[in-house]
Parts: structure tokens; C-alpha cells; sequence
């Protein structure tokens, strides 16, 4: 709801006592009582807040009626307090082709039990390139210093499996990276997390969340940032679409404590060593999620092997900046038994074993 000066307002009613509230920030860091109780409530248009009412229906005795609350520019006095860290604030970006989006969006960031909010973005605003969504996926400047306790978590997928595989094809991709970035210089000062959706990688579904140390990185100014990025192929032509997705609202705790993974920077390093992670689920069937980090840029490959050692899939083959990396695994087409993965970046070499049951 907006009056004439183009503010944007949210109304609603809370399930568990029918309490009215009201909010004029996005980050839902300022609520307020309207002190009407009922459902159904709905907000006026107005030329300023002073000009904007609330209707709420009273069902509470009978006759049921419809109550109007006081202007919500005299309600100030009735703000209601809301710990910050209750809140849950979402952006992310969808490159849209064939009517199936591949998405990637930041859930939470927090930082010493504060949520960081993301740079401003309209609900009606319209992207229409890539680099107008890479714009606004990146959050209000933050202050780190060697003890900051800063957690994020992101959720990444396609909304059609089978459908992204064609539209794919054998050269197209969709990479998502998140970054983060010196505040005033937008000089990157690590990468967090990377993803690459392409036919050999769909995931429907995945989560992930991180708990950054920021020991080395010195008292400085930073954001977070996520770019999307098209390469040559089926995907990048003037019939794919972009979307913002933004949402929040108060759920607890909203970072994932069961698979947090620990980011390490020292002295701006982002990642301390080469790894292999174990692949999760494992047993699975018919696939699986396969974690990796690169500590220097250069070439890489990723390959599963049969029992017998005979090649089975190429998952990743070619140039990979530092970073983690998700890769998915696809067994349908295999027989069930143990693999084994393997990589290769650099001088570093690891193969890990995993089990497919059927």
C-alpha cells in the first residue's frame, strides 16, 4: 500500500491474538500496534500517512462490524519493539528462460546479532538485464573487524529439472557467485560461495550456510554481493528474463546450525587450503551433493569412477576462480555400488568414496 509520495506500507494481523500491526520499514526493524483487533484488516490510500486509515473487521462478539483504526500517522506512540535478530531478510536474483528459473538469493546475513539489510529495491521495479539484477543484489555496507561474528545463508536451485537440462544444452550455463567486497573500493576481499548450473548440474534444491571468521581482515567497511553471469549457449539470448526476489519476515533463527560451514580469512585469504568434502547424502540415490573448495584459480576436474576405475561422468572440467564450489551428481542411469570421485586442482589430488543404492 503507498500514499501519493510513493511510501510503501505493510498492514497485517497476527494469527495468534487477531493484534493489528503495521510497518513502514522494509527491514521490519520499526512495527507498530495499531491497537485494533480483528481480521481482514485492510489499509487506505491516502495522500500522506496522516490521510491513511485501517479497516478491521471486529469478529471477535457479536454484531461482527468493521472498526477504523486512527490515522497511522498518529500512531507512533504504540511501537512495538522487535529484536533485529528475530528478522529474516531475503534477496536474491532468477534468470528466467522457458518459463524455469534458476535462482540463487541470500537469507539471512548477520553480523555480531544484528541482521544487515540489502540496498533499497521497489516492489514494482523492473529488471531487464543482467547487469541491472547484479545492482541490487548486494547489502547496506557493514563494519568488520578481527572479532565480527558474521553468518549467512543461501539457498540455491532450478525450478524444473528435466526442462533446464534441454534448455542448457551442451553449452549453456548460469554461475552465481557471493562475494564479499571492500565497502569503498568494491575490490573483492573473498569469495563465500560459487555455483554453476548447467546440464550437468540441477539441483531442484539446495541450502547452505556459512559462518565467516573475519580474524585478519582489519577494521574496514563491507558488503556482501551476489553476481549472476551468463555464458554462450542456450541460455543468454533476448528472450531470457530476470526477476529480484525480496521477502522477509520474523521466524527466530533462521540460519541453518546443522551444516554450517566455516569460512576462514587471514590476512584476506578467503580459503586456507585445497579440499574434498564428503559427498551428502551418502548412501544416496539417485543423487548426491558434492562440496569442494579452491584456494587459487586455475584449472580443475572433477570425475567419478566405477569400482573398476573406469570413468562414469565428468562433473567439472575446466578454469575455476578460489572459492567453494556445489556440484550435483546424477546416478540415474547407473547401477547401484560404490564410486569414486575424484579431483584434481593444481597439485592437489583427492578422491573420496560414495555409495549408490538403488
Amino acid at each position: 500500500m503507498a500514499d501519493n509520495n510513493s511510501d510503501y506500507y505493510v498492514i497485517w494481523n497476527e494469527v495468534s491474538d487477531n493484534s493489528t500491526r503495521f510497518t513502514d520499514s522494509y527491514s521490519l526493524s520499526t512495527i507498530y500496534n495499531l491497537n485494533s483487533s480483528g481480521q481482514a484488516v485492510q489499509l487506505s490510500n491516502g495522500a500522506d500517512r496522516n490521510s491513511m486509515y485501517a479497516s478491521v473487521f471486529t469478529n471477535s462478539s457479536e454484531p461482527y462490524h468493521f472498526n477504523t483504526s486512527a490515522s497511522i500517522g498518529s500512531i507512533d506512540m504504540h511501537k512495538i519493539s522487535v529484536a533485529s535478530n528475530d528478522n529474516n531478510i531475503g534477496r536474491g536474483g532468477v534468470v528466467i528462460e522457458d518459463s524455469v528459473g534458476i535462482y540463487f538469493s541470500i537469507q539471512k546475513i548477520q553480523l555480531d546479532n544484528q541482521v544487515i539489510d540489502f540496498e533499497a529495491a521497489s516492489d514494482t521495479l523492473t529488471i531487464n538485464n543482467i547487469n541491472q539484477l547484479n545492482k541490487y543484489l548486494i547489502s547496506k555496507p557493514f563494519t568488520l573487524t578481527d572479532t565480527s561474528s558474521l553468518f549467512c545463508s543461501v539457498q540455491y536451485g532450478v525450478t524444473d529439472t528435466i526442462k533446464a537440462k534441454n534448455i542448457f544444452g551442451t553449452n549453456g550455463s548460469v554461475s552465481y557467485a557471493l562475494t564479499l567486497v571492500d565497502a569503498n573500493t568494491g575490490q573483492t576481499i573473498g569469495n563465500i560461495n560459487g555455483v554453476t548450473f548447467d546440464n550437468n548440474n540441477v539441483p531442484y534444491y539446495r541450502t547452505r550456510s556459512y559462518q565467516v571468521s573475519t580474524n585478519g581482515i582489519g577494521g574496514r567497511q563491507a558488503r556482501l554481493r551476489l553476481t549472476a553471469n551468463l555464458t554462450n549457449g542456450a541460455v543468454n539470448n533476448t528472450s531470457t528474463g530476470f526477476a529480484l526476489t525480496l521477502s522477509y519476515s520474523i521466524l527466530g533463527d533462521a540460519i541453518l546450525k546443522s551444516r554450517m560451514q566455516q569460512v576462514s580469512y587471514e590476512g584476506g585469504e578467503v580459503i586456507k587450503t585445497y579440499s574434498l568434502d564428503q559427498n551428502y547424502p551418502n548412501p544416496f540415490n539417485p543423487s548426491t551433493i558434492i562440496n569442494y573448495q579452491i584456494l587459487k584459480g586455475g584449472y580443475v576436474t572433477l570425475k567419478v569412477y566405477d569400482i573398476l576405475g573406469r570413468e562414469v561422468k565428468t562433473l567439472v572440467d575446466g578454469y575455476k576462480a578460489q572459492g567453494s564450489y556445489d556440484v550435483s551428481f546424477d546416478a540415474s542411469n547407473l547401477a547401484s555400488g560404490v564410486y569414486f570421485y575424484q579431483l584434481k586442482a593444481g597439485e592437489f589430488y583427492s578422491v573420496k568414496k560414495m555409495l549408490l543404492v538403488k
